[in-house]
């Protein structure tokens, strides 16, 4: 089966908002949070189904620290 990894923009928006909290609430917690997220993101393509299933009917994992 043929994965595709879509990340739409309100998913960006999201990622960047928090950033942006998590900076207010310590400076460079923001930027450590986005690098994070987007490790996580590239680990998806050579492993997508890496992450157990949290969601069956959508099919939506969970990322576990």
């Amino acid at each position: 089966m043929i994965y595709r990894l879509e990340i739409t923009p309100d998913a960006l928006e999201d990622i960047e908002k928090a950033s942006q909290w998590y900076d207010e609430q310590q400076s460079g917690l923001g930027n450590e949070f986005a690098q994070d997220v987007l490790r996580s993101i590239d680990t998806l393509p050579s492993n997508p189904l890496i992450y157990r299933v949290r969601h069956r009917r959508f099919n939506v994992r969970l990322v576990a620290p």
